[in-house]
Protein backbone atom coordinates (compact mmCIF):
# COMPACT_ATOMS: atom_id res chain seq x y z
CA UNK A 1 0.00 0.00 0.00
CA UNK A 2 2.61 2.14 1.03
CA UNK A 3 4.53 1.64 -2.44
CA UNK A 4 1.47 2.48 -4.56
CA UNK A 5 0.91 5.80 -2.61
CA UNK A 6 4.77 6.64 -3.57
CA UNK A 7 4.54 5.76 -7.12
CA UNK A 8 0.97 7.28 -7.40
CA UNK A 9 2.75 10.32 -6.06
CA UNK A 10 5.56 10.40 -7.97
CA UNK A 11 3.34 9.92 -11.37
CA UNK A 12 1.87 13.38 -10.27
CA UNK A 13 5.11 15.49 -9.42
CA UNK A 14 6.42 14.23 -12.73
CA UNK A 15 3.04 15.02 -14.24
CA UNK A 16 2.96 18.67 -12.47
CA UNK A 17 6.75 19.80 -12.94
CA UNK A 18 7.41 19.62 -16.32
CA UNK A 19 4.31 21.60 -16.82
CA UNK A 20 5.04 24.03 -13.72
CA UNK A 21 8.86 25.00 -15.69
CA UNK A 22 7.66 25.53 -18.87
CA UNK A 23 4.94 27.82 -17.98
CA UNK A 24 7.77 29.94 -16.15
CA UNK A 25 8.44 30.89 -20.02
CA UNK A 26 4.97 32.30 -20.72
CA UNK A 27 4.24 35.58 -19.49
CA UNK A 28 1.88 35.10 -17.14
CA UNK A 29 3.01 33.15 -13.73
CA UNK A 30 1.02 32.74 -10.72
CA UNK A 31 0.00 30.22 -7.39
CA UNK A 32 -3.38 29.88 -6.08
CA UNK A 33 -3.83 28.93 -2.32
CA UNK A 34 -7.10 28.22 -0.28
CA UNK A 35 -8.16 27.20 3.31
CA UNK A 36 -11.65 25.63 3.55
CA UNK A 37 -13.56 24.71 6.52
CA UNK A 38 -16.67 23.14 6.02
CA UNK A 39 -19.62 21.37 8.21
CA UNK A 40 -22.18 18.96 7.88
CA UNK A 41 -26.32 19.90 8.77
CA UNK A 42 -27.90 17.25 7.92
CA UNK A 43 -28.72 17.49 4.45
CA UNK A 44 -27.30 21.24 4.56
CA UNK A 45 -24.13 21.95 4.93
CA UNK A 46 -22.20 25.06 5.30
CA UNK A 47 -18.17 26.18 4.31
CA UNK A 48 -15.77 29.57 4.69
CA UNK A 49 -13.08 29.80 2.20
CA UNK A 50 -10.42 31.98 2.16
CA UNK A 51 -8.19 32.18 -1.00
CA UNK A 52 -5.01 34.31 -2.30
CA UNK A 53 -3.56 34.47 -5.80
CA UNK A 54 -0.28 35.56 -6.67
CA UNK A 55 0.72 36.78 -10.03
CA UNK A 56 4.17 37.36 -12.17
CA UNK A 57 6.03 35.26 -10.66
CA UNK A 58 4.70 35.58 -7.27
CA UNK A 59 6.14 38.97 -7.04
CA UNK A 60 3.14 40.91 -7.17
CA UNK A 61 -0.89 40.02 -5.93
CA UNK A 62 -3.49 39.05 -8.31
CA UNK A 63 -6.42 39.23 -5.86
CA UNK A 64 -7.80 37.54 -2.60
CA UNK A 65 -11.39 37.10 -1.07
CA UNK A 66 -13.26 35.73 1.81
CA UNK A 67 -16.27 32.89 1.05
CA UNK A 68 -19.24 31.84 3.33
CA UNK A 69 -21.43 29.05 1.72
CA UNK A 70 -24.47 27.54 2.49
CA UNK A 71 -25.96 24.87 0.93
CA UNK A 72 -28.34 22.00 0.24
CA UNK A 73 -28.09 17.92 -0.62
CA UNK A 74 -31.68 17.18 -2.49
CA UNK A 75 -30.22 14.00 -3.44
CA UNK A 76 -27.02 11.77 -3.09
CA UNK A 77 -26.00 13.35 -6.56
CA UNK A 78 -27.85 16.61 -6.35
CA UNK A 79 -26.61 19.56 -4.50
CA UNK A 80 -27.40 23.25 -4.42
CA UNK A 81 -25.68 26.37 -2.59
CA UNK A 82 -25.39 29.88 -2.29
CA UNK A 83 -22.09 31.66 -1.77
CA UNK A 84 -21.03 35.36 -1.10
CA UNK A 85 -17.12 36.66 -2.22
CA UNK A 86 -15.80 40.14 -0.35
CA UNK A 87 -13.17 40.06 -3.39
CA UNK A 88 -10.20 42.47 -3.16
CA UNK A 89 -7.89 43.38 -6.55
CA UNK A 90 -5.12 45.63 -6.52
CA UNK A 91 -7.47 48.25 -8.46
CA UNK A 92 -11.29 47.77 -7.33
CA UNK A 93 -12.94 45.90 -4.35
CA UNK A 94 -15.45 43.34 -5.72
CA UNK A 95 -19.21 41.95 -4.26
CA UNK A 96 -19.45 38.58 -5.54
CA UNK A 97 -22.92 36.31 -5.47
CA UNK A 98 -22.50 32.57 -6.57
CA UNK A 99 -25.17 30.26 -7.23
CA UNK A 100 -23.92 26.74 -7.88
CA UNK A 101 -25.91 23.52 -9.30
CA UNK A 102 -23.64 20.43 -8.96
CA UNK A 103 -24.84 17.24 -10.18
CA UNK A 104 -22.33 14.02 -9.61
CA UNK A 105 -22.58 10.31 -10.77
CA UNK A 106 -20.28 7.31 -9.82
CA UNK A 107 -19.12 3.89 -10.51
CA UNK A 108 -17.36 2.39 -8.80
CA UNK A 109 -13.60 4.53 -7.88
CA UNK A 110 -14.75 6.72 -10.97
CA UNK A 111 -17.00 9.83 -10.45
CA UNK A 112 -18.04 12.32 -12.90
CA UNK A 113 -19.46 16.17 -11.97
CA UNK A 114 -21.07 18.76 -13.77
CA UNK A 115 -21.23 22.23 -11.78
CA UNK A 116 -23.25 25.28 -13.33
CA UNK A 117 -22.20 28.62 -11.51
CA UNK A 118 -24.07 31.67 -12.32
CA UNK A 119 -22.03 35.05 -10.77
CA UNK A 120 -23.61 38.37 -10.48
CA UNK A 121 -20.91 40.89 -9.45
CA UNK A 122 -20.48 44.73 -8.54
CA UNK A 123 -17.39 46.39 -9.09
CA UNK A 124 -17.00 49.28 -6.67
CA UNK A 125 -13.74 51.42 -8.74
CA UNK A 126 -16.03 51.69 -11.50
CA UNK A 127 -19.80 51.23 -9.78
CA UNK A 128 -20.61 48.44 -12.21
CA UNK A 129 -22.45 45.51 -12.37
CA UNK A 130 -21.63 42.26 -14.41
CA UNK A 131 -22.76 38.66 -14.81
CA UNK A 132 -20.49 35.85 -15.93
CA UNK A 133 -21.88 31.65 -16.46
CA UNK A 134 -19.37 29.24 -15.59
CA UNK A 135 -19.46 25.27 -16.67
CA UNK A 136 -17.55 23.07 -14.92
CA UNK A 137 -16.82 19.23 -16.16
CA UNK A 138 -14.56 17.37 -13.56
CA UNK A 139 -13.73 13.70 -13.58
CA UNK A 140 -12.20 12.54 -10.46
CA UNK A 141 -10.66 8.68 -9.48
CA UNK A 142 -10.00 7.07 -6.17
CA UNK A 143 -7.46 5.06 -6.43
CA UNK A 144 -8.08 1.83 -4.28
CA UNK A 145 -6.03 1.81 -1.31
CA UNK A 146 -4.09 5.09 -1.22
CA UNK A 147 -4.79 8.72 -0.45
CA UNK A 148 -5.03 10.02 -3.92
CA UNK A 149 -7.95 11.30 -5.95
CA UNK A 150 -6.31 12.80 -9.57
CA UNK A 151 -8.65 14.96 -10.92
CA UNK A 152 -9.33 16.28 -15.00
CA UNK A 153 -11.41 19.63 -15.13
CA UNK A 154 -12.52 22.04 -17.69
CA UNK A 155 -14.51 25.29 -16.70
CA UNK A 156 -15.82 27.51 -19.27
CA UNK A 157 -16.66 31.57 -18.80
CA UNK A 158 -20.03 32.56 -20.53
CA UNK A 159 -21.96 35.54 -20.30
CA UNK A 160 -23.54 36.50 -24.18
CA UNK A 161 -20.24 35.16 -25.57
CA UNK A 162 -17.33 33.06 -24.85
CA UNK A 163 -14.63 34.52 -22.70
CA UNK A 164 -12.20 32.56 -21.36
CA UNK A 165 -11.28 28.69 -20.40
CA UNK A 166 -9.68 26.75 -17.67
CA UNK A 167 -7.94 23.40 -17.68
CA UNK A 168 -7.11 21.47 -14.73
CA UNK A 169 -5.17 18.26 -13.85
CA UNK A 170 -4.50 17.57 -10.37
CA UNK A 171 -5.48 15.37 -6.90
CA UNK A 172 -6.97 15.41 -3.85
CA UNK A 173 -4.85 14.14 -1.11
CA UNK A 174 -6.77 12.77 2.03
CA UNK A 175 -4.70 13.26 5.19
CA UNK A 176 -7.46 12.08 7.35
CA UNK A 177 -11.19 11.45 7.11
CA UNK A 178 -11.51 15.59 8.36
CA UNK A 179 -8.25 16.89 6.22
CA UNK A 180 -6.96 16.68 2.82
CA UNK A 181 -5.05 18.80 0.46
CA UNK A 182 -5.06 19.73 -2.94
CA UNK A 183 -2.35 19.99 -5.70
CA UNK A 184 -3.04 21.21 -9.18
CA UNK A 185 -1.80 22.54 -12.36
CA UNK A 186 -3.98 25.33 -13.66
CA UNK A 187 -4.39 26.51 -17.44
CA UNK A 188 -6.19 29.71 -18.99
CA UNK A 189 -7.14 30.16 -22.25
CA UNK A 190 -8.43 33.67 -22.85
CA UNK A 191 -10.24 35.62 -25.30
CA UNK A 192 -7.67 37.49 -27.27
CA UNK A 193 -5.18 37.81 -24.43
CA UNK A 194 -1.80 35.87 -22.94
CA UNK A 195 -2.02 32.15 -21.90
CA UNK A 196 -1.69 32.43 -18.23
CA UNK A 197 -0.23 29.23 -15.61
CA UNK A 198 -1.15 28.77 -12.22
CA UNK A 199 0.35 26.08 -9.63
CA UNK A 200 -2.59 25.53 -6.61
CA UNK A 201 -2.39 24.25 -3.00
CA UNK A 202 -5.65 23.90 -0.56
CA UNK A 203 -5.60 22.73 2.66
CA UNK A 204 -9.35 21.54 3.31
CA UNK A 205 -10.69 20.52 6.83
CA UNK A 206 -14.14 19.13 7.27
CA UNK A 207 -15.86 19.82 10.98
CA UNK A 208 -17.49 16.43 12.10
CA UNK A 209 -21.63 16.53 12.22
CA UNK A 210 -23.11 17.70 15.41
CA UNK A 211 -24.03 15.13 17.53
CA UNK A 212 -27.67 14.65 18.28
CA UNK A 213 -28.62 14.91 22.04
CA UNK A 214 -31.61 13.62 24.00
CA UNK A 215 -33.46 17.18 23.40
CA UNK A 216 -33.06 16.45 19.30
CA UNK A 217 -35.14 13.20 19.76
Amino acid sequence: MKNLRYKTLAIILLVLLPLSLSAQEDEYWGTWSDVQVSKPLGKFYTSLRVEYRSKDNMQATDLWFIRPTIGYKFTSWLKFDIGYDYLQKPSTLQHRVLFSLTGTLKSGPLSVSVRERYIPYYSVASDTWGNILRSQLKAQYSIPESIFKPYLAVEMFTWKRWEKTRHYVGTIIEASQAVSFDLFYLYYTFDGKPSEHVIGTGLHVELPPRNKSNNDL
